[in-house]
């Protein structure tokens, strides 16, 4: 238990209604929380926990990361989209790449990765009716079931409340561990020998879910829309090697406001040793339409990295952002692997403190 990144485990458990990809939600630790997702495999094919698990040879890897990459513009749009139709496009996006995953995958990985999604559904696929089927379940069971999973969920909602107040990780952790091996323990019992056979065939050898999620994502491209300040047009292809913080903001944004200081200490701090900061400027009101009351303002406030200037909003909906403002952090490779939604500076500066120590563990990649 030594070796448990408890940074990651908790944003796990705190991690809750969660129903797409980090929809509305900080990504500061770089863990899209699989098992709170309604549909969760577009994150788990790029998972690579899940690559071992597969044992995929290196064509494969190469396949599936085209195909992540080309599903990835399409998904990174859904995040600022009304639930139901959110929904709908990413039940649309996992059908195609169930469907090319067919092709790419063996009989033998196409049955372990169904067994993957068992294991991050969790018992809750007990109640479902293609599995209550297959086991055989009585109307008993099913009921008993039920109120177990239930008085594991309640439990869990209450641990939820204390990690928030909490440092002690280790303890939460431990905490959640006894709660999920509590709910097994118990279903176990409800269930025949028989259909504990099955239901460990169906779920195949164990995987450590808390471990999945650590995924990366295309960075959508920048889209050439009411020119720059400060700069010529950029691309991430010419600042590869290099890590970007991409900022959405709009001058008549108190909360953007809020973060003018923290944008020019990062430059300050980390321009030299390869941070480049990209603001984009997506209005919020008519007035901010104003290319030239852009580069006054950016010009009185100190803001003196690159700055597109996004009228149209094509960056803003393409990178499916929701709020002013909103940072996303972009690896060396050309990756997007952190975001915070929302006022760096607020709550004594805690979005601030975070993405500082994600800037600073990407610069120090190779």
């Amino acid at each position: 238990m030594r070796n448990v990144d408890y940074r990651v485990v908790l944003a796990v458990i705190l991690a809750f209604c969660v129903t797409r990809m980090a929809h509305g939600q900080h990504n500061p630790y770089g863990v899209i929380p699989v098992a709170s997702l309604d549909e969760p495999y577009l994150i788990l094919i790029r998972d690579s926990v899940v690559h071992r698990a597969l044992d995929l040879t290196d064509e494969q890897a190469l396949a599936i990361t085209g195909l992540t990459d080309e599903l990835d513009p399409l998904l990174w749009r859904t995040r600022n989209q009304p639930p139901q139709k959110s929904g709908e496009e990413i039940r649309k996006l996992t059908k195609t790449a169930e469907q090319r995953m067919s092709d790419i995958l063996s009989f033998a990985q196409r049955k372990r990765m169904d067994q993957i999604r068992f294991r991050v559904a969790g018992m809750g696929i007990l109640l479902g009716d293609e599995v209550g089927e297959k086991l055989s379940l009585s109307a008993e069971q099913d009921s008993k079931i039920e109120k177990v999973i239930q008085q594991a969920e309640k439990a869990a909602d209450q641990l939820r409340v204390e990690a928030q107040k909490s440092e002690q990780g280790e303890q939460i952790l431990l905490k959640a561990a006894r709660i999920a091996f509590e709910q097994d323990r118990r279903i176990a019992a409800i269930l025949s020998r028989d259909q504990r056979a099955r239901l460990r065939a169906m779920l195949g050898s164990p995987i450590e879910v808390w471990r999945l999620g650590r995924v990366k994502f295309k960075t959508p491209a920048l889209c050439e829309s009411d020119g720059w300040v400060n700069s010529k047009p950029l691309t991430f292809a010419e600042l590869r090697g290099k890590v970007a913080a991409v900022h959405f903001w709009t001058y008549g944004n108190l909360a953007c406001v809020h973060d003018y200081p923290v944008h020019r200490d990062w430059q300050t701090k980390f321009g030299e040793k390869g941070l480049t900061i990209i603001g984009i400027h997506t209005p919020q009101t008519k007035e901010e339409r104003d290319s030239g009351r852009v580069r006054e303002k950016a010009s009185d406030v100190g803001l003196t990295f690159p700055i597109l200037i996004d009228n149209a909003r094509e960056n803003w909906n393409a990178w499916g952002n929701s709020v002013w403002p909103g940072v996303y952090l972009v690896d060396k490779q050309g990756s997007v692997r952190y975001w915070w939604l929302g006022e760096l500076s607020a709550n004594d500066g805690q979005g601030e403190k975070l993405m500082r120590l994600r800037i600073e563990e990407l610069l120090a990649e190779e």
